[in-house]
């Protein structure tokens, strides 16, 4: 029969710092602009080579390209697109690599060593060099590059996870649940996540970041998302022939990119988001 234990569940509170509050306005008010283009409506795909190069202003909020399409459409739906496929690469990698970096610390023994060598050889691979091979391979869209990225980008969150993961079973209200006899996913849930989700989301704001960059990457070397589809990457990469004579084409997907990246850089490097307090234990009982 389990015993009681003392109640060793920590509540946890998360400060907004001067850091996360300007990463907060930025991010803020970039999604209200993207919004407002969004909700007019306006085809990111429609040609007018009677208006190309227009000024920003108008009609057209940040002007017309080449071949006189909506530089604000085109790049609301590429701000969608990139942070789409960055989203879905980094809750794969973030979820498949904490787990499996739990998982290693829970049961140890040869499991753990399987899953560190598997990681070690993970790190070994260069991530970006991986995707642009695969993307140029099979050249299937931005799919193919997202899962690439996830493949080489799952062990990080898979050390962060185990070494938290191991910190907090050698604590002693932990052991004492383990010798009770709890089951493994009841103390997960109780005491290991709510400890290391405020450290794995920190990483993964940085990751979120660092792919939104990759993915743009690719894109400008034309590796990923297809023409007319557009992309930031994509767009920054087209509009370079004519920076010189119309720079102002060239300038929302750069500065897009860079704003979205600062923001999640803000959030991640304030450190704040991984500082938890924690309430005094009280006797109680799971």
């Amino acid at each position: 029969m389990n015993t009681p234990l003392p109640h060793g569940s920590p509540f946890l509170r998360f400060s907004i710092s001067k850091p996360h509050a300007l990463g907060l306005f930025i991010y803020g008010g970039t999604a209200a602009f993207l919004l407002f283009v969004l909700l007019r409506g306006t085809d990111p795909g429609a040609q007018d080579l009677a208006n190309t190069f227009s000024l920003p202003g108008g009609k057209y909020v940040l002007g017309t390209d080449h071949l006189g399409r909506d530089v604000a459409a085109r790049v609301t739906r590429g701000a969608l697109n990139s942070l789409m496929y960055a989203s879905a690469c980094i809750c794969g990698t973030a979820s498949i690599g904490t787990f499996l970096g739990m998982w290693a610390a829970w049961a140890g023994n040869r499991v753990e060593t399987a899953i560190l060598t598997a990681t070690d050889f993970t790190m070994a691979f260069p991530g970006l060099l991986f995707a642009l091979f695969v993307g140029g391979l099979f050249k299937l869209g931005a799919w193919p590059v997202v899962l690439s990225l996830a493949l080489t980008g799952w062990a990080e969150y898979c050390r962060m996870g185990r070494a938290l993961t191991r910190v907090i079973i050698g604590r002693s209200y932990v052991e004492a649940g383990i010798l009770s006899g709890y089951p493994s996913s009841f103390l997960i849930r109780k005491y290991v996540l709510p400890e290391i989700l405020p450290q794995i989301t920190t990483t993964a704001s940085f990751g979120m970041a660092k792919t939104i960059l990759q993915i743009s990457s690719l894109n400008f070397v034309g590796i990923g998302l297809t023409p007319p589809i557009p992309e930031l990457g994509a767009m920054i990469s087209e509009s370079l022939p004519y920076v010189r004579r119309h720079p102002f084409v060239v300038f929302p997907p750069a500065v897009l990119t860079s704003l979205f990246v600062f923001a999640l850089i803000l959030f991640s490097g304030s450190g704040d988001a991984g500082k938890t307090k924690r309430n005094t234990f009280k006797e109680g009982y799971f």
